[in-house]
């Protein structure tokens, strides 16, 4: 975690000081907001490496805050917050977040999951990975990188690997629980119903660029194919 830079957007200065000591402990820099309402401009200014995102902001919605900045960035995206509803955790998934905190929770646990995240999307690796292709799609795993028709789409971590799964299996249908379980997914946090939300997001970035080629197919009662 050593010079990885993370902004903390959070409001309330105890847990703010509580991750930030351990944060830096760990070799991270370390920024700091307490409103989200300059949040989007200061991630386009300063291109962090993580971003946490309280979810209950004043004056701003983090669900709102995530979908933005998941217009022009895959960075990843940990979203805090003392709400524990499934509904609430589907949503901050589906805005674009990698993971979802629930408050209160241990410091040191938050380091363990950012490592987790990071070493999954290392965006500093170079193009001498495999690719693995199908058509006009090309996924790059090791720096999570997806091209459709050689245009760049930005994908969430989720997303991602739900999309590498499929490809790596042209015509082989996964059930929803197939996925969750395939992706490494917390069953509990993200339930099967956001599966479909994942999959509608990864076709709806994915037919932008694929010039009419449909991709991503649902099996009725079954689940989903690519072909």
């Amino acid at each position: 975690m050593k010079n990885l830079r993370v902004l903390i957007v959070e409001d309330d200065t105890g847990i703010m000081n509580a991750l930030c000591d351990v944060l830096e402990y760990e070799g991270a820099i370390v920024d700091k907001l307490y409103c989200g309402s300059n949040a989007v401009e200061v991630v386009r200014k300063t291109e962090p490496d993580f971003l946490i995102l309280d979810l209950m902001l004043p004056k701003d919605c983090g669900f709102v805050i995530c979908q933005e900045i998941r217009e022009f960035s895959n960075m990843p995206i940990m979203i805090l917050t003392a709400r524990m509803e499934e509904d609430q955790r589907v949503k901050g998934l589906n805005s674009g977040a990698d993971d979802y905190v629930c408050k209160p929770f241990y410091p040191k646990e938050i380091v363990a999951r950012i490592s987790t995240i990071m070493r999954r999307a290392d965006p500093t690796k170079k193009k001498n990975e495999n690719k693995i292709s199908y058509e006009s799609i090309a996924l790059y795993p090791e720096r999570y990188i997806c091209e459709v028709n050689n245009e760049s789409i930005q994908l969430t971590v989720i997303e991602f690997n739900i999309l590498h799964i499929m490809i790596s299996k042209p015509s082989v249908i996964f059930s929803r629980e197939s996925l969750i379980v395939r992706a490494r997914l917390d069953a509990e946090k993200i339930g099967t119903r956001s599966i479909d939300n994942h999959i509608k997001n990864i076709r709806k970035k994915i037919n932008k660029h694929s010039k009419g080629r449909e991709f991503l197919h649902s099996v009725y009662r079954a689940g989903y194919k690519f072909e």
